[in-house]
Protein backbone atom coordinates (compact mmCIF):
# COMPACT_ATOMS: atom_id res chain seq x y z
CA UNK A 1 0.00 0.00 0.00
CA UNK A 2 1.41 3.36 -0.99
CA UNK A 3 2.05 5.63 1.97
CA UNK A 4 0.09 8.93 2.04
CA UNK A 5 2.20 12.04 1.55
CA UNK A 6 2.40 13.83 4.89
CA UNK A 7 4.10 17.21 5.09
CA UNK A 8 5.50 18.94 8.15
CA UNK A 9 6.09 22.67 8.02
CA UNK A 10 8.40 24.56 10.33
CA UNK A 11 6.55 27.78 11.09
CA UNK A 12 9.10 29.27 13.48
CA UNK A 13 10.17 32.10 11.22
CA UNK A 14 6.61 33.28 10.58
CA UNK A 15 6.21 34.49 14.17
CA UNK A 16 9.47 36.44 14.38
CA UNK A 17 8.75 40.16 14.51
CA UNK A 18 6.05 39.91 11.85
CA UNK A 19 8.50 39.08 9.09
CA UNK A 20 6.94 37.68 5.93
CA UNK A 21 9.23 34.66 5.56
CA UNK A 22 8.29 31.49 3.72
CA UNK A 23 8.07 28.47 6.03
CA UNK A 24 10.68 25.72 5.77
CA UNK A 25 9.18 22.59 4.23
CA UNK A 26 9.88 19.04 5.40
CA UNK A 27 8.55 15.80 4.04
CA UNK A 28 7.81 12.92 6.37
CA UNK A 29 11.03 11.22 5.27
CA UNK A 30 13.25 14.21 6.05
CA UNK A 31 14.30 14.66 9.71
CA UNK A 32 12.92 17.74 11.42
CA UNK A 33 14.76 19.25 14.39
CA UNK A 34 13.04 21.94 16.44
CA UNK A 35 13.09 23.55 19.87
CA UNK A 36 10.39 23.56 22.57
CA UNK A 37 7.65 26.19 22.09
CA UNK A 38 8.32 26.50 18.38
CA UNK A 39 5.51 25.81 15.95
CA UNK A 40 5.07 22.96 13.51
CA UNK A 41 2.20 22.46 11.10
CA UNK A 42 0.84 19.52 9.14
CA UNK A 43 -0.49 19.63 5.59
CA UNK A 44 -1.74 17.01 3.12
CA UNK A 45 -2.76 14.74 5.98
CA UNK A 46 -5.44 12.17 5.12
CA UNK A 47 -7.44 11.73 8.30
CA UNK A 48 -9.78 13.30 10.83
CA UNK A 49 -7.44 14.19 13.69
CA UNK A 50 -3.88 13.85 14.89
CA UNK A 51 -2.04 13.18 18.15
CA UNK A 52 1.47 14.26 19.11
CA UNK A 53 3.65 12.28 21.56
CA UNK A 54 6.76 13.56 23.31
CA UNK A 55 10.15 11.90 23.80
CA UNK A 56 8.77 9.82 26.68
CA UNK A 57 5.78 8.62 24.66
CA UNK A 58 3.33 10.91 26.46
CA UNK A 59 0.56 12.47 24.36
CA UNK A 60 0.49 16.25 24.64
CA UNK A 61 -1.60 17.34 21.64
CA UNK A 62 -4.91 16.19 20.13
CA UNK A 63 -6.12 18.30 17.20
CA UNK A 64 -8.74 18.03 14.46
CA UNK A 65 -7.22 18.20 10.98
CA UNK A 66 -7.94 20.94 8.48
CA UNK A 67 -5.96 22.50 5.62
CA UNK A 68 -2.95 23.47 7.71
CA UNK A 69 -2.95 22.22 11.30
CA UNK A 70 -0.55 23.96 13.66
CA UNK A 71 0.71 22.86 17.06
CA UNK A 72 3.24 24.13 19.57
CA UNK A 73 6.12 21.76 20.28
CA UNK A 74 6.36 20.70 23.94
CA UNK A 75 6.87 17.76 26.26
CA UNK A 76 10.02 15.76 26.85
CA UNK A 77 12.99 16.19 24.56
CA UNK A 78 14.06 13.55 22.07
CA UNK A 79 12.34 11.82 19.17
CA UNK A 80 8.68 12.77 19.07
CA UNK A 81 5.89 11.14 17.08
CA UNK A 82 2.94 12.57 15.20
CA UNK A 83 0.12 10.15 14.34
CA UNK A 84 -2.81 10.81 12.01
CA UNK A 85 -6.12 8.95 12.61
CA UNK A 86 -9.25 8.48 10.48
CA UNK A 87 -12.79 8.74 11.82
CA UNK A 88 -12.66 5.07 12.92
CA UNK A 89 -9.59 5.67 15.10
CA UNK A 90 -7.23 3.88 12.71
CA UNK A 91 -3.74 5.27 12.07
CA UNK A 92 -3.43 6.52 8.50
CA UNK A 93 -0.02 8.15 8.69
CA UNK A 94 2.87 8.96 11.03
CA UNK A 95 5.86 11.28 11.13
CA UNK A 96 8.66 11.79 13.61
CA UNK A 97 10.74 14.81 14.49
CA UNK A 98 13.46 15.63 17.00
CA UNK A 99 13.19 18.13 19.83
CA UNK A 100 16.29 19.50 21.51
CA UNK A 101 17.08 22.54 23.61
CA UNK A 102 20.08 24.37 25.01
CA UNK A 103 20.35 27.39 27.27
CA UNK A 104 21.40 30.48 25.34
CA UNK A 105 21.06 34.26 25.23
CA UNK A 106 21.37 35.88 21.83
CA UNK A 107 20.61 39.55 21.29
CA UNK A 108 23.07 39.61 18.42
CA UNK A 109 25.62 41.60 20.39
CA UNK A 110 26.50 42.69 23.92
CA UNK A 111 24.52 40.18 25.99
CA UNK A 112 25.41 37.28 23.72
CA UNK A 113 29.11 38.05 24.27
CA UNK A 114 28.53 38.42 28.02
CA UNK A 115 26.66 35.11 28.16
CA UNK A 116 29.49 33.22 26.46
CA UNK A 117 32.07 34.91 28.69
CA UNK A 118 30.23 33.61 31.77
CA UNK A 119 29.65 30.20 30.18
CA UNK A 120 33.32 29.71 29.32
CA UNK A 121 34.27 30.83 32.84
CA UNK A 122 32.27 27.96 34.35
CA UNK A 123 34.33 25.47 32.37
CA UNK A 124 37.74 27.08 32.90
CA UNK A 125 38.95 24.53 35.47
CA UNK A 126 37.13 21.42 34.28
CA UNK A 127 36.64 21.38 30.51
CA UNK A 128 33.88 18.77 30.79
CA UNK A 129 32.26 20.72 33.62
CA UNK A 130 32.55 17.84 36.09
CA UNK A 131 35.18 15.86 37.96
CA UNK A 132 34.93 12.15 38.71
CA UNK A 133 35.08 10.61 42.18
CA UNK A 134 35.71 6.86 42.33
CA UNK A 135 34.42 5.41 45.58
CA UNK A 136 33.95 1.76 46.48
CA UNK A 137 34.07 0.68 42.85
CA UNK A 138 31.58 3.27 41.57
CA UNK A 139 32.13 6.46 39.62
CA UNK A 140 30.34 9.64 40.60
CA UNK A 141 30.48 12.78 38.45
CA UNK A 142 30.29 15.94 40.55
CA UNK A 143 30.73 19.63 39.94
CA UNK A 144 33.00 19.96 42.99
CA UNK A 145 33.68 17.36 45.72
CA UNK A 146 32.81 19.93 48.42
CA UNK A 147 29.16 20.20 49.52
CA UNK A 148 29.26 24.02 49.63
CA UNK A 149 31.11 24.54 46.35
CA UNK A 150 29.03 21.94 44.54
CA UNK A 151 25.85 23.81 45.56
CA UNK A 152 27.05 27.25 44.47
CA UNK A 153 28.54 25.94 41.22
CA UNK A 154 25.20 24.31 40.49
CA UNK A 155 23.56 27.75 40.33
CA UNK A 156 25.10 28.21 36.89
CA UNK A 157 25.82 24.71 35.66
CA UNK A 158 22.34 23.35 36.38
CA UNK A 159 21.20 24.94 33.10
CA UNK A 160 23.74 22.89 31.13
CA UNK A 161 24.63 19.72 33.08
CA UNK A 162 22.72 17.35 35.43
CA UNK A 163 25.53 16.36 37.81
CA UNK A 164 24.92 18.12 41.15
CA UNK A 165 22.90 15.18 42.48
CA UNK A 166 25.75 12.65 42.44
CA UNK A 167 27.57 14.34 45.32
CA UNK A 168 24.29 14.06 47.25
CA UNK A 169 24.27 10.32 46.47
CA UNK A 170 27.76 10.04 47.96
CA UNK A 171 27.05 12.12 51.06
CA UNK A 172 23.77 10.38 51.78
CA UNK A 173 25.57 7.04 51.97
CA UNK A 174 28.40 8.48 54.08
CA UNK A 175 26.18 10.48 56.46
CA UNK A 176 27.21 10.09 60.08
CA UNK A 177 24.83 8.25 62.42
CA UNK A 178 23.86 11.48 64.20
CA UNK A 179 22.98 13.15 60.88
CA UNK A 180 26.16 15.13 60.31
CA UNK A 181 27.12 15.74 56.67
CA UNK A 182 30.80 15.78 55.76
CA UNK A 183 32.26 18.89 54.12
CA UNK A 184 33.96 17.01 51.30
CA UNK A 185 34.97 13.63 50.01
CA UNK A 186 38.66 12.99 49.47
CA UNK A 187 39.92 14.19 46.09
CA UNK A 188 43.62 14.61 46.93
CA UNK A 189 46.07 11.70 46.88
CA UNK A 190 46.73 11.56 50.62
CA UNK A 191 44.14 12.60 53.21
CA UNK A 192 45.90 11.17 56.26
CA UNK A 193 46.49 14.71 57.51
CA UNK A 194 42.79 15.08 58.23
CA UNK A 195 42.60 11.75 60.03
CA UNK A 196 45.45 12.89 62.28
CA UNK A 197 44.00 16.36 62.81
CA UNK A 198 40.55 15.06 63.78
CA UNK A 199 41.60 11.95 65.69
CA UNK A 200 40.16 13.27 68.95
CA UNK A 201 36.98 14.75 67.48
CA UNK A 202 35.71 12.29 64.87
CA UNK A 203 35.28 14.88 62.14
CA UNK A 204 37.21 12.83 59.56
CA UNK A 205 36.73 9.17 58.77
CA UNK A 206 37.81 6.65 56.18
CA UNK A 207 34.69 5.11 54.66
CA UNK A 208 35.51 2.41 52.15
CA UNK A 209 38.41 3.61 50.03
CA UNK A 210 37.95 7.37 50.59
CA UNK A 211 38.39 9.73 53.50
CA UNK A 212 35.43 11.96 54.34
CA UNK A 213 36.20 15.24 56.10
CA UNK A 214 34.11 17.68 58.09
CA UNK A 215 35.86 20.98 58.57
CA UNK A 216 35.28 21.59 62.30
CA UNK A 217 34.46 25.29 61.89
CA UNK A 218 31.70 24.83 59.33
CA UNK A 219 28.01 24.99 60.24
CA UNK A 220 26.58 24.98 56.72
CA UNK A 221 27.02 21.47 55.20
CA UNK A 222 23.64 20.24 56.48
CA UNK A 223 21.43 23.03 55.18
CA UNK A 224 23.48 23.29 51.98
CA UNK A 225 22.98 19.55 51.53
CA UNK A 226 19.21 19.97 51.90
CA UNK A 227 19.15 22.99 49.55
CA UNK A 228 21.03 20.99 46.93
CA UNK A 229 18.52 18.14 47.15
CA UNK A 230 15.68 20.62 46.64
CA UNK A 231 17.39 22.35 43.70
CA UNK A 232 18.15 19.04 42.00
CA UNK A 233 14.51 18.05 42.35
CA UNK A 234 13.36 21.40 40.94
CA UNK A 235 15.63 21.09 37.91
CA UNK A 236 14.98 17.40 37.17
CA UNK A 237 11.59 16.60 38.70
CA UNK A 238 12.73 13.14 39.80
CA UNK A 239 10.21 12.34 42.55
CA UNK A 240 11.62 8.88 43.29
CA UNK A 241 15.12 10.27 43.82
CA UNK A 242 13.69 12.97 46.10
CA UNK A 243 11.87 10.33 48.18
CA UNK A 244 15.16 8.45 48.69
CA UNK A 245 16.70 11.60 50.17
CA UNK A 246 13.93 12.90 52.45
CA UNK A 247 14.88 10.82 55.50
CA UNK A 248 18.52 11.80 55.18
CA UNK A 249 17.60 15.48 54.76
CA UNK A 250 15.46 15.46 57.91
CA UNK A 251 18.21 13.74 59.84
CA UNK A 252 20.74 16.35 58.71
CA UNK A 253 18.54 19.23 59.88
CA UNK A 254 17.92 17.50 63.21
CA UNK A 255 21.69 17.35 63.70
CA UNK A 256 22.05 21.13 63.31
CA UNK A 257 19.74 21.85 66.27
CA UNK A 258 20.97 19.05 68.55
CA UNK A 259 24.76 19.14 68.34
CA UNK A 260 26.07 21.81 70.76
CA UNK A 261 28.91 22.48 68.31
CA UNK A 262 26.33 23.77 65.80
CA UNK A 263 23.40 25.14 67.84
CA UNK A 264 23.19 27.96 70.34
CA UNK A 265 20.48 27.26 72.89
CA UNK A 266 20.93 30.77 74.24
CA UNK A 267 20.23 32.51 70.93
CA UNK A 268 18.26 29.70 69.23
CA UNK A 269 20.46 30.07 66.16
CA UNK A 270 23.10 28.12 64.28
CA UNK A 271 26.54 29.06 65.52
CA UNK A 272 30.07 28.86 64.26
CA UNK A 273 33.47 29.85 65.51
CA UNK A 274 35.03 33.18 64.52
CA UNK A 275 37.42 32.52 61.64
CA UNK A 276 39.21 34.49 58.94
CA UNK A 277 36.74 33.38 56.26
CA UNK A 278 33.17 32.09 56.01
CA UNK A 279 34.19 28.49 55.51
CA UNK A 280 37.01 26.30 56.84
CA UNK A 281 40.11 28.45 57.37
CA UNK A 282 41.88 28.12 60.67
CA UNK A 283 45.00 30.09 61.51
CA UNK A 284 46.60 27.15 63.33
CA UNK A 285 45.50 23.52 63.68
Amino acid sequence: MKRPFLLLFCLISLAVRGQNVQPVLFTASKPVSVKPLEKLAVASAKGSYMKVYDGNGRQYALLPLHGLTEFVVGGALGRQMLKVFNSKGQITDTASFFVDASTDIDDGGYYKRMFHLFYNGMFADEKSGVSSIHWNGNQYDVFVPWVLDNFHTMKGKQYFLPNARELIDIMRQAQRADGMIYSFVQYMQNADYFLTRDKAYGYSKRIGDRVFVRQPTENHPEYIYVNTIYNCWKSEGDDEWMKRNLGSAAKALDYTVNDPARWSRRFQLLKRVYTIDSWDFEVDD
